[in-house]
């Protein structure tokens, strides 16, 4: 008796199909994964430090550039044309100040790149720095992490942590890939009082799976000078996924599938 293999049966080559259709998932692709590492001093008015911009990843950054921004200053590095996986590029800053006050300030670090096939990408790093004697802030901010496919809310919680009222401006640090309104705002806190500001982020150019770190700065005024802090979070891009109806459709042509394998295999038969 001739056994007949299981691919050749019309009915089980057509759900193995379906199984595949519908159960596929992306296949494993390279990756670039960049880290910044930032060490920042001030000394006669100016501030002085470096980046250190390293690839974890297993596949080459092409064309990168970190764009520097703090108190009344922005500064871009050179090019670099590639950084291969486990590389490592430094570059040093060097920028006048002037006079502001004493306090606590920002430094925000935007790193572009693309990959081999010229795709633009964003990495981001932030960190603070200090005119005279650090005061600790009076505002604790906590960002919540945020789940995507086209938008979703964001939200920044704050607490008051003295009895002195604050006026806040705060705004968001965002890679490229994803655009926010608005991308910042202002709020007024009494004593002890707590609030929750709200943003709407959307995806630009973000790619589903991916998970993009994301900063906010918060900056007020008071007696002992300028004070900032940063609530960091995570934006987490969700892959899309088959619907209801793609899985129908699909079990659908599965079917049509095997009743045309059914059809065919009957004509066979008839003919010998």
């Amino acid at each position: 008796m001739r056994k007949t293999s299981p691919v050749n049966s019309p009915f089980l080559l057509a759900g193995w199909l379906a199984v595949q259709l519908v159960m596929a998932g992306p296949a494993h692709a390279s990756f670039i994964s960049l880290e910044c590492q930032s060490d920042f001093d001030v000394r006669d008015d100016v501030l002085a430090g470096a980046l250190v911009i390293g690839n974890d990843g297993d596949e080459a950054a092409h064309n990168l550039q970190a764009s520097v921004t703090g108190a009344g200053f922005s500064w871009s590095s050179p090019v670099r044309a590639s950084l291969e996986p486990r590389g490592r590029y430094r570059v040093e800053l060097r920028q006048k100040l002037g006079r502001p006050r004493p306090g606590r300030y920002p430094v925000l670090v935007k790193i572009a790149y693309t990959d081999a096939n010229r795709y633009p990408f964003t990495a981001l790093s932030a960190t603070l720095y200090s005119i005279g004697e650090a005061q600790p802030p009076g505002i604790w901010a906590i960002m919540d992490k945020t789940r995507i496919r086209r938008e979703g809310d964001l939200a920044i919680r704050l607490k008051n942590i003295d009895d002195g009222e604050k006026s806040l401006q705060a705004r968001l640090l965002l890679p490229n890939e994803l655009s926010s309104t608005p991308l910042s705002a202002a709020e007024t806190l009494r004593a002890n009082e707590e609030a929750s500001l709200k943003f709407k982020v959307s995806n630009f150019s973000a790619l589903p799976g991916s998970s993009y770190p994301i900063y906010a700065v918060i900056e007020y005024d008071d007696a002992r000078g300028h004070q900032a802090l940063l609530a960091q979070s995570s934006v987490e891009v969700l892959a899309a996924t088959a619907s209801r109806s793609a899985r129908a459709a699909l079990i659908a042509a599965a079917a049509l599938l095997a009743a045309a394998l059914v059809f065919w295999n009957v004509r066979a038969i008839r003919r010998k």
